[in-house]
């Protein structure tokens, strides 16, 4: 299986020219295009220099994280047809057994709990639960119904890793970093979960660049939802 970004590489190329500023802080990375649109990418505790390289490279870690926010900024805003205020939550989930989260999302989580539905998590980063990390992440793949992956993984090229571990469940990408592309159904993504900027906003990119995380910036922008049978307009 090819890795998606890698073909977005291909399929959509890269260009310079496309981008009108960046904004680069320890949690993310953000791209602006000459159009307005903007694209997020987490980055983790990692500032990455905000010049653009002359080349690029998929296999590059922080190359990738630029080109997913290049994407993001790039396709987000071309998809025909959009859910909006749409969150995973919405998803029937009382049709799943085993529901299971690849990231770890508090507030989600605070709301599963108040409905008192049922749900494992893998997070490598997590201290809190250590049974939840590594230690259990085949078992918990493999016997999911539900799959909810933290966009993040197209950036660290875990994604492929994570769709084969888990074959007969459904799977939708959940976060800011979501690259809304229908082709995610080549990959068996059923739907993605990301946000819509507006146009030229600045204050986007600046609480950005000052450090600051997903709950500084998220509300600034639209919550949408993408099916992945529809097609693009191009």
């Amino acid at each position: 299986m090819q890795d998606f970004l890698e073909y977005l590489y291909e399929t959509w190329g890269f260009d310079h020219k496309f981008i009108r500023q960046i904004a680069s802080g320890e949690r993310y990375y953000a791209v602006e295009l000459v159009n307005g649109n903007i694209g997020v990418c987490a980055t983790f505790g990692q500032r990455l220099d905000p010049d653009l390289p002359q080349d690029v490279f998929p296999e590059v870690h922080h190359h990738r994280v630029l080109l997913t926010a290049y994407y993001n900024a790039l396709l987000n805003y071309r998809v025909s047809q959009v859910y909006e205020n749409k969150d995973v939550t919405d998803i029937n989930l009382g049709a799943y057994r085993h529901i299971l989260f690849v990231g770890k999302f508090d507030p989600v989580f605070d709301k599963l709990r108040k409905q008192n539905i049922p749900f494992e998590y893998i997070d490598l980063r997590a201290t809190d639960s250590p049974d939840n990390q590594l230690k259990n992440k085949d078992k918990v793949l493999s016997r999911a119904d539900l799959l909810i992956i933290t966009a993040t993984a197209i950036t660290n090229n875990t994604l492929n890793q994570l769709i084969q571990a888990s074959p007969y469940s459904d799977k939708y990408l959940l976060g800011p970093t979501s690259i809304l592309s229908p082709e995610l159904t080549q990959w068996g993504i059923k739907g993605a979960f990301g946000v819509q900027f507006k146009p030229y906003d600045s204050r986007v990119l600046g609480v950005i660049a000052q450090n600051y995380g997903t709950r500084y910036f998220l509300h600034k922008g639209k919550k949408v939802m993408i099916k992945c049978e529809f097609t693009e307009t191009k």
